[in-house]
């Protein structure tokens, strides 16, 4: 193993070595293994501190091996906030269809969209989704 430099990662020594190295073909896929348990945890919906703390460390350890990870672009975030008020004013759209008040319905639909929110009518139900280009 060729050590480059050395660097303390959350108070352990970590030694920084060339790509070549098996260890950090090791390490490489050990950061793939975290980042899968961090966007399996993002899709379930985890958040809080130890999810804060395990992208934290994604980033140290990536930063030992000399990899930069970028941030979550902001709408990611906003996502996530905004999911259970698009979903309740989905459903209060469904009801107003239901109860045949198309006027109303269409207007939420309307104004949905033009915040970016698409609302497709599937045979399971309605679905929503954002709109990339808005």
């Amino acid at each position: 193993m060729v050590v480059v430099g050395r660097r303390f990662v959350a108070g352990w020594p970590v030694g920084i070595v060339r790509v070549e190295n098996l260890v950090t073909a090791g390490a490489i896929a050990a950061l793939f293994e975290l980042t899968r348990a961090i966007n399996t945890g993002r899709t379930a919906g985890a958040a809080g501190p130890f999810f804060d703390a395990a992208q934290h460390t994604l980033r140290q350890l990536a930063g030992a091996l000399g990899l930069t990870l970028a941030e979550a672009p902001a709408e990611s975030g906003a996502d996530i906030a905004a999911r259970p008020f698009i979903d309740l004013l989905v459903t209060v759209r469904g009801d107003l269809r239901t109860a045949k008040q198309c006027a109303l319905a269409d207007k939420i639909r309307n104004d949905l969209k033009a915040l970016g929110v698409v609302i497709d009518d599937t045979p399971e139900g309605a679905k929503w989704r954002l709109d990339k280009e808005a």
